[in-house]
This record gives C-alpha cells, structure tokens and sequence, in this order.
C-alpha cells in the first residue's frame, strides 16, 4: 500500500508463465491457453447437416407441393434459389431444356448442407454454421420481393 493517501495501490502481477512465450492472464482457463478459441468438431460429429441435406433434396419436389399449398412468402423463403431461377428477369428457365429449376429444387438442401458441415467443421459453433444460410435464403427473398414489386 502506498504512504501516501488518494494513491492508487500497485496492481500485483496475476499473470504466470504458460510455457514457449505464452502468458496466462487472470481470466484466462488453463486448458486454453494459446489453444483455439473453441475446439473443432470432428467430421463424424459434424456430417450431420449434409445427411440431412440429402434427405431434404430426395424430398425436395414433394415438399414444393406443400409450400405451394401454404402462403406463398413461407415457399419463397425456403426455396428462394428456384424462385429465382425461373423468374424470366434472368432469361435462365430456358437453359437447358427447361430442366433449370428442377435440378436446383435437388441440389438446394444438399449444397446447403454441406456448406453448413464444412463451416461447423471450420468454426465450431451452430449459430456461426447457421447464421450465413438464413442471411442467404432472406436476401434471396428480399431479391424476390423487389423483382415482384417492380413487376406489378
């Protein structure tokens, strides 16, 4: 304690030595020192968004059926790319014989998939694995409603 008053104490040194240069600091965990922010998951823990993109893309057609029965904003929100894919803006419904939205309606759910496996693998987390497939499916709807309000 310092002798004289209103003097702030000398803060005491809480860090420790962690071994080849690394310092551990007060809040630091010892388990995590100098180690990744949050360990990786291993691919068996982590193909499972792929499998179910799989399962999603066989039932693909079947579950446009259902959309298309409910308000049409729930299927432009789940199947945006399609959507867009035959929109005659683009002049793209032609390519291919036609064949166009039908092979993006399969290839949707598995690409999402493993794009949502390879960032879980790489990031760790679910909200991070998650977070860039619904801002991509609300732009693709965004994109959708502009392309609806300039045609009326």
């Amino acid at each position: 304690m310092s002798d004289l008053d209103g003097m702030i104490p000398p803060a005491k040194d809480r860090s420790r030595p962690a071994g080849r240069g690394k310092v551990l600091h007060p809040f630091d965990r010892e388990g995590e020192a100098g180690g990744p922010w949050r360990a990786r998951h291993r691919f068996s823990t982590a193909i499972w968004p792929f499998l179910i993109g799989l399962v999603l893309g066989m039932f693909a057609p079947r579950l446009r059926e259902i959309l298309g029965d409910l308000n049409p904003w729930v299927t432009r929100l789940v199947l945006p790319f399609v959507l867009l894919v035959e929109r005659p803006e683009f002049g793209l419904r032609w390519d291919l014989g036609g064949y166009l939205p039908q092979i993006v309606l399969f290839l949707q759910f598995p690409l999402e998939g493993l794009w949502m496996t390879l960032n879980l693998r790489l990031r760790g987390r679910m909200s991070f694995a998650l977070a860039p497939l619904v801002f991509l499916h609300l732009a693709g709807a965004f994109v959708l409603f502009l392309l609806i309000q300039a045609r009326s």
